[in-house]
């Protein structure tokens, strides 16, 4: 079936037909809210997720207090966000790419989507860690050479590997959390040195300036901030709060 068709059938069923309506009626003509309303259907994913978060069974009590709400990221603001990435930096198929606090996946499918051949996912509760693992096998039955993964971690405890250089937040963490987050980013880097991009929401307040990053591409509206650091020109200095 196709994705339209599909996607009429399933907002038809969950909305009434008078919900659909109106819903076309508001976004019916925000080329957005169109792309993200197809991205699923076109994929056969669902990551259009809002669980409450006494409902994601985090094991770390600490991390349960000062996560923030899981909301789906907007598949076409990161894939703006990724075509000026791949304006600035070039080929960035073979960057890696890692979602921090990934959720049911979204933004790791817009990754692959761009082409990046090494997509992974760091997830903590377990029942959105199954929902990823689902979507992943669906993905994968019509995007047979892609590569992506997910891993069940606390992302306080998660160091990055050598082959990852595009790092996305979608807001998932208190400022406690990703301070720590950064930080194990930082050490990561400073031992293996290699330029690397953090895209995250304008409106999430970490200052990245304090940890030495800088703000290269800033999108006010549909995209994301984008910040680097290259160790060739002087190397991380983790900065105390």
């Amino acid at each position: 079936m196709l994705p339209i068709l599909k996607f009429v059938r399933q907002s038809v069923h969950k909305h009434g037909l008078k919900g659909f309506i109106a819903h076309c009626y508001t976004y019916g003509f925000d080329r957005a809210q169109r792309y993200n309303a197809l991205f699923d259907s076109r994929h056969n994913i669902n990551t259009n997720t809002f669980i409450p978060l006494d409902e994601l069974d985090y094991k770390d009590p600490e991390v349960a207090q000062k996560a923030v709400r899981p909301n789906p990221s907007s598949a076409y603001s990161l894939m703006t966000t990724l075509k000026a990435l791949r304006h600035y930096a070039g080929n960035i198929v073979d960057l890696g790419f890692v979602d921090i606090g990934c959720g049911a996946g979204r933004a790791m499918f817009v990754a692959a989507e761009v082409g990046i051949k090494n997509v992974t996912g760091i997830e903590y509760s377990p029942k959105l860690v199954k929902m990823c693992q689902q979507n992943i096998k669906n993905y994968l039955r019509k995007n047979k050479h892609a590569s992506i993964s997910v891993i069940e971690q606390n992302a306080t405890q998660y160091i990055p590997p050598q082959n990852i250089c595009i790092f996305f937040f979608a807001v998932p963490f208190s400022p406690e959390i990703y301070d720590k987050v950064i930080d194990n980013i930082i050490m990561s880097v400073n031992e293996y040195l290699r330029t690397i991009y953090i895209l995250d929401y304008p409106w999430s307040g970490f200052d990245f300036s304090k940890k030495n990053f800088q703000l290269i591409i800033g999108k006010k509206m549909q995209g994301k901030n984008i910040y680097t650091q290259d160790p060739n020109i002087y190397k991380f200095v983790p900065v105390a709060n």
